[in-house]
């Protein structure tokens, strides 16, 4: 008999669904307890983590740990460190080969300078063909790339799996996160 998924693994796939999917976050993420917030981090894909960081409010950036055992062994961790590991996370997942050749601040950043090179150094080779006649904003990222960073192939459709969306929504990102 397959075992029943847990209450708190359902309702962070539903999260998970909800920031890849809709344009409004949950406000209520935001107000997790640091277990589960951190928890979320490490299952959510790199759309909705991004989505995640982008809308956070300035005054939840650095929600410490609030128990008594974090005050009484001197651990706090702000949610910016706990969004870097999680980058780092998607870094070493999707591109095992470079993570030995990089050291970088800020692990977002290097996922999405990365990931828009992927897409860039796939749109160069669309473009070179003889029979492209359009618009580089208009390519189609590839259902692989598109999986790489959370769609579940529904999104393939829409302006989410276009060039033009990548270098808009994480050009910024690349550039100065």
């Amino acid at each position: 008999m397959a075992k029943s998924p847990s209450l708190i693994s359902l309702c962070m796939e539903a999260i998970k669904r909800q920031l890849v999917r809709g344009d409004e976050l949950i406000p209520d993420i935001y107000g997790l307890p640091s277990d589960l917030f951190d928890a979320l981090l490490t299952k959510l894909p790199p759309l909705a983590l991004h989505k995640l960081q982008a809308e956070m409010p300035f005054k939840n950036w650095n929600v410490y740990d609030s128990n008594d055992d974090c005050l009484e062994h001197g651990r706090k961790r702000g949610r910016i460190v706990n969004f870097d590991k999680a980058w780092k996370a998607l870094f070493k997942s999707r591109w095992p080969d470079l993570v030995a050749h990089v050291q970088p601040d800020d692990w977002r950043q290097i996922y999405w300078e990365t990931h828009l090179q992927n897409c860039f150094d796939e749109a160069a080779e669309l473009a070179m063909l003889p029979s492209f006649d359009g618009c580089l904003g208009e390519l189609k990222i590839s259902d692989d790339i598109m999986r790489y960073v959370g769609s579940d192939g529904s999104l393939t459709s829409s302006i989410l799996s276009k060039l033009s969306y990548h270098c808009q929504e994480f050009g910024h990102c690349a550039s100065n996160c």
